[in-house]
């Protein structure tokens, strides 16, 4: 037999994030696709022929189709884009009509949107670590309703892993649909659909935008079928066309302009998103061994990040590095609160995934946050000086504290 002709190699996410959108020309030379920014489309002359494939906007429109087609390369799978993360959330659900979801930590938007799909839907929530029959659904109006577990990782705020694989081992118990937050680690951290994912979705405004300038979401389907709870199989393709026709009805629908912004972000995906997680981890390994050195003697109490988790899963789970998130408690609330003012490099601000490096006490943003915690998000600078401005923030809380102490000890009990 004559032998088998070579194969192409599989491109990398860098050259598919750069050249996914080729097979979507334009009508131009340009090297960077135009912005459409017209709400409507002309229709034919002709009263037969056919309706053209752009009409108007809140359907779709050339930039979104492209943008979309660059999701779907790298997230390896059938992508939708939304206005926002929450909004791609209230799609899933929308779309799913989940009577039960096993939810364990996660994003509070992430909490309010389920909270608020209960009120209306009467859907349960149940802990992420809840029995199996908490999630089996009976009776004939349940069927092609499938639970869903709902997991977040790495988790917001504190960046730690939770094992995938573990959950869709319980969802396929339990006939559920396993739907993956994977915000906090866009490609090439991780892949959830490599460990079993059925659904994933990221806010875009986070790692995906990566310039703090854009507002978007993105869902992801499986390729090929989702287990269903009514023996049923649903074509993840189908899947995908249900959540164009939700954003299409309910009008989430991503802009134009964000849709362009979003193809520009993709170009530096990679660059940006390995360099800010070997920041972060360069930085939680110092914060970690000031903390030990300093025992109970320094501000800092404790730190949480995925590349402090020792068990062989992360590493698996996490190919492409730990992220750049993690979060840090400190002995008093009061420096919690201070410290993020402190610093000259690092932006107090609440958000993440930006070029910038971001920190935040998060009890600004989430009320239900731990009082003591501030989130770090770590951006593209210099690993040195990001460094330094942490040490000179907490120079500088120490000697507050210092101030305070004479201050007290120097005053009168009369």
């Amino acid at each position: 037999m004559p032998p088998s002709p070579p194969t192409s190699p599989k491109p990398t996410l860098s050259t598919l994030a750069l050249h996914a959108d080729a097979s979507h020309p334009h009508p131009t030379n340009a090297v960077i696709a135009p912005l459409y920014t017209s709400t409507v489309y002309s229709y034919p002359s002709d009263p037969t022929a056919p309706l053209p494939e752009y009409v108007y906007t809140r359907c779709t429109n050339p930039t979104t189709t492209r943008y979309e087609a660059i999701l779907s390369s790298i997230l390896h799978g059938h992508a939708t884009a939304f206005g926002s993360g929450l909004a791609a959330l209230h799609a899933i659900l929308l779309v799913l009509k989940p009577p039960v979801v096993s939810v364990g930590q996660t994003y509070h938007g992430t909490r309010a949107v389920l909270e608020l799909h209960r009120n209306l839907t009467g859907m349960e929530i149940v802990p992420l670590d809840c029995a199996l029959d908490q999630l089996k659904s009976t009776g004939p109006e349940m069927i092609g309703r499938e639970p869903i577990i709902l997991v977040e990782t790495p988790v917001n705020p504190t960046g730690e892993a939770i094992d995938l694989e573990l959950y869709r081992a319980k969802a396929h118990q339990a006939s559920a649909i396993l739907v993956v937050d994977s915000t906090l680690a866009a490609p090439p951290i991780q892949d959830p659909f490599a460990q079993g994912a059925d659904v994933v979705f990221h806010s875009a405004t986070k790692y995906l935008g990566g310039h703090s300038d854009l507002l978007g979401g993105v869902v992801a389907v499986r390729p090929g079928l989702l287990r269903s709870s009514s023996k049923i199989w649903l074509a993840a393709k189908a899947l995908d066309e249900e959540l164009k026709i939700v954003r299409e009805v309910v009008g989430n629908n991503i802009g134009g302009l964000e849709g362009w912004l979003g193809c520009r972000s993709a170009r530096t995906l990679e660059l940006r998103v390995l360099r800010a997680s070997s920041n972060a981890v360069i930085l939680v390994e110092r914060i970690q061994k000031l903390i030990d050195e300093q025992k109970e003697k320094g501000a800092l109490e404790r730190i949480r990040h995925a590349s402090l988790q020792n068990e062989e899963w992360v590493r698996k789970q996490m190919p492409g590095g730990f992220g750049g998130v993690f979060a840090v408690n400190f002995r008093v609330v009061d420096q919690a609160k201070r410290f993020p003012g402190l610093l000259d490099i690092w932006t107090s601000a609440t958000s993440l995934g930006g070029v910038e490096s971001t920190c935040e006490w998060r009890g600004n943003s989430d009320s239900g946050a731990e009082r003591n915690l501030v989130r770090f998000s770590t951006g593209v600078e210099g690993i040195e000086d990001l460094w330094a401005d942490l040490k000179k923030g907490l120079d500088e809380l120490e000697k507050d504290e210092k101030v305070v102490k004479n201050g007290l000890a120097g005053l009168s009990l009369e």
